[in-house]
Formats: C-alpha cells, structure tokens, sequence
C-alpha cells in the first residue's frame, strides 16, 4: 500500500506537468500569432498610406489605359470565338 501512493504521486505531477508544457505552448504561441497579426496590420497600412496618393494622381492614366486593355481583349477573345473553328479542340 505504501508503493501505491508515491505512484499516483508521480501520475499527478506527470498530469501537472504535461498540463503546464501545453499551457505554455499556447501562450507562446498565442503571442506570436499575435505580433505577427500587429506587423501585417502595421505593414497593410503603410502599403496603403503610399500607394493611395500614387493611384489618385495616375488614375488619369491608368483608368483610360485599363479600359483600352480590357477592350482589345474583349475584341480578340470575341474574334477568336466567332472566327476560330472549335471542332480542332475536340
């Protein structure tokens, strides 16, 4: 009976410490998702502060240029639809 004891002694402290390794792995962890969540923000916002006055003072270029792309091709996927014998495919 006295080797009993000690044992379940043993199991608690098993029990404590396997407990206190998975508390500390979530904590550690935790604080590192953490910090890496606050830089992406960080990081997000400063892209943002800088890149939003360079798309305002270029989208006189760039909203023109962008429609022209998207109708030329508009035009050649049209073209290669309607003109394009599709029986080669399959």
């Amino acid at each position: 009976m006295g080797q009993i004891q000690p044992a379940a002694r043993h199991e608690e402290h098993k029990q404590l410490s396997r407990q206190v390794a998975k508390t500390t792995t979530v904590v550690t962890v935790g604080r590192s998702l953490m910090v890496l969540s606050g830089l992406t923000l960080v990081a997000t916002v400063i892209v943002l502060l800088v890149a939003t006055p360079l798309l305002v003072v270029f989208s006189l270029v760039l909203v023109p240029a962008a429609i022209t792309v998207f109708m030329i091709l508009g035009g050649l996927l049209a073209a290669l639809g309607f003109c394009c014998d599709m029986h080669i495919f399959s």
